[in-house]
C-alpha cells in the first residue's frame, strides 16, 4: 500500500459508516413523521399529546403499514442524496454508477442468479433450523426472527404499495449505499476481494438481528460480484428487487396459492441455484485463464 492509499484508507472506511448512520437517521425521521401524522389524525382537537406520540412510536415496529410508510419516507430522502454524492464523486471513485451495455443473455443470467440467491438463503435458513434443535442460541434467534417477520407481514398492505416500497425504493436506496458508496470507497483503498467482503459484512450488520445479518451476507456478496462482473449498476438493483419481490413480498401469496404453485416455485429456485453456481464458476474460471497484466 503506497502513501496515497494510506491517506485515503481512513476516509474510505469512515465515509460509508457515516452514510449508514444517515440511513438510520432517515428511517428514524420517517418513523417520527408517520407517528406524528397518526397522532394528529387520532386527536380530536388536532393537538398532539406527548403520551400518544410515544405510543405511536413504540407501536411502529409491530405495524407493517407504519414500517412500510417509514421506509417510503426514508427512501425518498436518501435516494437523491446518495445519487448526488455518487455523481459528484464519479471522477475520484472507481466503478461508480457504471452503465456498461448488457446483452439479452446476460440479463437472463442476472435474473436466474437472483432466484439462485433466494435458493442459497433458503438453504442457509434450513441449516439454521437444523442447528436450532441442538444449539439453544440458534433456536432463540430463530424464534426472535419469526416474531419480527410475523409483525412485519400482514393483509392490510396493498400489493402495489408493497412492490413500490419493498421491491423498488428500498432496493434502490440500499444499493446506492452499499454497492454504490461503500463498495466504491472500499475498492479505492483495499483489494477488491476484501472490499466485497467488507461491504457485504456491513450490509449484513445493517439488518440488525443475527438471522437477517447472517443470510444478508449472501446477497451482499453476490450483488457486489454481479456489479463488478457486469459493470452495470442496474444489475444489483434488479437482483435486489427480484430478491425482495419473490423472496419477501410474494412469499405469502405463494403460500396461499396451493401446493402446485409452491412446488413450481421451489423447482424454479432449485434450478436457478444450480445454474447460478455454474455461472459463478464459469466466471471465476474465465478470470483465472486471463493473462496477468505486467506491472
Amino acid at each position: 500500500m503506497d502513501e496515497k492509499e494510506k491517506k485515503t484508507l481512513i476516509p474510505d472506511i469512515f465515509i460509508p459508516l457515516l452514510f449508514m448512520c444517515l440511513h438510520i437517521l432517515a428511517q428514524a425521521f420517517g418513523m417520527f413523521v408517520v407517528s406524528l401524522y397518526l397522532s394528529f389524525q387520532k386527536s380530536a382537537q388536532g393537538a398532539v399529546q406527548l403520551d400518544e406520540l410515544k405510543d405511536q412510536l413504540s407501536g411502529m415496529i409491530a405495524d407493517p403499514l407504519k414500517v412500510s410508510a417509514m421506509s417510503f419516507i426514508a427512501a425518498l430522502i436518501l435516494i437523491p442524496i446518495y445519487t448526488f454524492y455518487l455523481r459528484s464523486r464519479r471522477a475520484k471513485l472507481p466503478g461508480v454508477l457504471e452503465k456498461q451495455r448488457l446483452s439479452g443473455q446476460e440479463i437472463i443470467r442476472v435474473i436466474i442468479t437472483s432466484f439462485g440467491v433466494i435458493g442459497l438463503v433458503n438453504l442457509w435458513m434450513l441449516l439454521l433450523q437444523g442447528l436450532s434443535d441442538k444449539v439453544p442460541f440458534f433456536s432463540a434467534q430463530l424464534e426472535e426472527y419469526d416474531e419480527l417477520i410475523s409483525s412485519l407481514t400482514g393483509d392490510n398492505l396493498p400489493l402495489l404499495w408493497e412492490i413500490l416500497v419493498t421491491a423498488l425504493l428500498v432496493p434502490l436506496s440500499e444499493e446506492l449505499l452499499f454497492r454504490g458508496i461503500a463498495l466504491a470507497h472500499f475498492r479505492r483503498s483495499l483489494p477488491v476481494v476484501l472490499a466485497v467482503l467488507l461491504q457485504a459484512l456491513l450490509f449484513g450488520l445493517f439488518h440488525g438481528n443475527f438471522v437477517q445479518t447472517s443470510y444478508a451476507l449472501i446477497p451482499g456478496l453476490v450483488f457486489a460480484w454481479a456489479y463488478i462482473r457486469y459493470r452495470n449498476f442496474l444489475v444489483p438493483i434488479l437482483m435486489h428487487s427480484c430478491f425482495n419481490l419473490f423472496g419477501g413480498v410474494l412469499s405469502s401469496y405463494l403460500e396461499g396459492a396451493g401446493e402446485l404453485v409452491q412446488g413450481l416455485f421451489t423447482g424454479v429456485i432449485e434450478f436457478s441455484l444450480l445454474f447460478s453456481l455454474i455461472f459463478i464458476w464459469q466466471d471465476i474460471k474465465a478470470r483465472r485463464q486471463q493473462p496477468k497484466r505486467e506491472i
